[in-house]
């Protein structure tokens, strides 16, 4: 008796499982291919600025806030709520890589057509959900199980990222709620978007004049709880002002890792600290090892001593 062909066996599937491509961090433990990300945030907290430098630094393949893609990454950017003068403004000051494409599109019935029918992209960055899959009542939760389940079918089906941009609620006013890095849900409306969604990043301000942090909320792998803090730079930019960790986290044991093996006060090359990390090249262990080294020396925790050497500051 033959199967279906929508069938497999089990011990198939683990086979399957095992030799398939796996899912790849874009941006940190915070954009993952086959993952959707919710960025929640209040309205004029700067979502705008922050997704447009974002993908400016992951196309280029540089480090943003510390955290640095594995490449450059092709990523196609809707955003359907900004003026003309606004995109204008901020892309006269940064300098558009290849790869970072816009979407000119602007009816929801296109941009889901596009979405769900092209490929070849490794991060789409939707600002804003609502503008781009509206639902006539926003306290709907079975409309926002419609909306939500159209993305994560999207990115699982097609091994890309997926980066959402929605509002919070009347919640984020409560200055009580405002820095919980643990209140799941800041975002308006039905509970079900948080839920369905594979992350959730709540963008708060901090007590400190043009300060912001980025809490993990939600992950269904188990990075929750971390976050990072930043401040807004001149032209555009940001500075990172601290990156937190949850208990145990293995990014946070690699920094540890490198920082003992900087405790002496030598400077020591990329090299040969990965000689005694006994980390292979081009593995995943190795981006985790550069994202570690990345933060550390954005950070201040170490510094350049000359080009991939690296040494505790004196």
């Amino acid at each position: 008796m033959s199967l279906h062909p929508l069938l497999v066996e089990m011990a198939d599937l683990k086979q399957e499982l095992e030799t398939a491509t796996p899912e790849e961090p874009l941006w940190g433990h915070f954009l993952s291919t086959g993952a959707v990300t919710l960025l929640v945030a209040p309205s004029s907290a700067g979502k705008t600025v922050f997704t447009h430098r974002l993908a400016q630094c992951l196309a280029a393949g540089q480090a943003f806030l510390g955290m640095a893609p594995p490449g450059p990454v092709r990523i196609v950017h809707f955003d359907v709520e900004s003026p003309r003068a606004a995109k204008q403004s901020i892309l006269e000051v940064m300098d558009p890589p290849k790869g970072w494409l816009a979407f000119k599109g602007t009816t929801p019935t296109e941009i889901r057509h596009f979405l769900s029918n092209e490929s070849g992209h490794d991060l789409y960055i939707v600002d804003n959900l609502q503008m781009v899959f509206p639902t006539k009542d926003e306290q709907d939760n079975s409309e926002a199980i419609m909306q939500i389940t159209f993305f994560t079918l999207v990115a699982k089906e097609k091994n890309v990222s997926i980066l959402l941009v929605y509002n919070t609620g009347k919640a984020s006013e409560n200055p009580m709620h405002r820095r919980a890095p643990d209140d799941t849900y800041l975002a308006r409306g039905a509970s079900a978007r948080v839920e369905r969604a594979d992350l959730v990043l709540n963008m708060v301000k901090e007590d400190e004049d043009d300060t912001y942090a980025l809490h993990l909320v939600k992950d269904r792998v188990g990075h929750k709880g971390e976050s990072l803090v930043y401040s807004w730079a001149p032209d555009y930019n940001y500075k990172l002002l601290g990156h937190t960790y949850p208990n145990l986290d293995r990014e946070s044991m690699m920094a540890q890792a490198i920082l003992k093996q900087l405790e002496h006060g030598e400077p020591v090359s990329r090299a040969t600290l990965w000689s005694a990390l006994e980390i292979t090249r081009k593995s995943a262990r190795e981006r985790m090892a550069e994202r570690a080294l990345a933060i550390l020396a954005e950070t201040g925790q170490v510094v350049k001593a000359a080009r991939g050497t690296y040494q505790l500051p004196t």
